[in-house]
């Protein structure tokens, strides 16, 4: 259930919180724990729009970016870094948007379908993206993101920590959107699901935008199991921290799992 959640929604809600020093912090864990290395070819699934694309441009790694929604991959676009207007072209690898000079190729797809063969060294997927369905769903969607990989690849999946949460399973907040508006969000989490339901909504003057989503949030013994399902791997288990990545423990900030393509 994604009803209204993303695209305009998301984008107005969250562009007062996720600033560019916030997506630097997180780009910087992403690039630690896979250990990125210049010429690398690196996909980041549900780009968005492209805010950690744009905090690693120029960093080495040859970065491509996919995701649904349009009118984000045109923010991502414009996101990447000075450079060239984009080219546009169709084919086997949907509609695609290339930025030459900032090094980063952005698609528009489904990443349930992703129109590439095993061809990335590394792969992200940030903020629960992939984990928006049924168990059997998420574990195809954790698979057909293991399928992209070359034997060897890492991928790394962030979400919220279930153990943070199981503590305080319910919460509320209130507050102005950036541009203007009266953001309220409610959030319950199901422990025995491991599923945090998130309604929000935007008022903006009679104007409202709202949407619900529900996530799915995996413990550390889940991991394993999940990431046998798709064919990889749990390497470790990390958290976000002030300085960069962390131990993983109950009381981090968010649970991030890094995983590997057996060779």
């Amino acid at each position: 259930m994604t009803a209204g959640w993303f695209g305009e929604l998301y984008r107005e809600t969250t562009a007062g919180r996720l600033t560019p020093r916030v997506s630097r912090a997180e780009a910087a864990v992403i690039a630690a724990l896979l250990r990125l290395e210049p010429g690398e070819r690196v996909l980041d699934v549900a780009c968005g729009e492209g805010r950690h694309l744009a905090a690693l441009a120029g960093s080495g790694p040859r970065l491509a970016g996919v995701d649904r929604d349009a009118a984000s991959l045109r923010l991502a676009a414009g996101a990447a870094g000075p450079g060239a207007p984009a080219g546009r072209d169709r084919g086997a690898d949907g509609e695609r948007a290339r930025r030459d000079r900032a090094g980063i190729t952005l698609v528009r797809a489904d990443f349930h379908a992703l129109p590439f063969g095993p061809v990335f060294d590394a792969a992200w997927s940030w903020y629960s993206s992939l984990f928006l369905s049924d168990e059997a769903g998420n574990a195809a969607a954790l698979a057909e993101v293991a399928r992209v990989l070359r034997p060897g690849g890492r991928l790394l999946v962030q979400h919220a920590n279930p153990a943070r949460l199981a503590r305080e399973p319910e919460a509320r907040w209130e507050g102005t959107a950036a541009g203007g508006g009266r953001v309220s969000e409610r959030a319950r989490y199901d422990p025995a699901a491991g599923v945090e339901t998130l309604s929000r909504s935007l008022d903006r003057g009679g104007r409202v935008l709202a949407g619900t989503v529900r996530l799915r949030y995996y413990n550390g013994t889940e991991w394993t199991a999940l990431a046998a399902r798709a064919g990889l791997r749990l390497r470790e288990l990390a958290s976000t921290g002030e300085a960069g990545p962390a131990p993983y423990s109950d009381d981090g900030l968010d649970l991030v799992a890094v995983l590997e393509k057996p060779t």
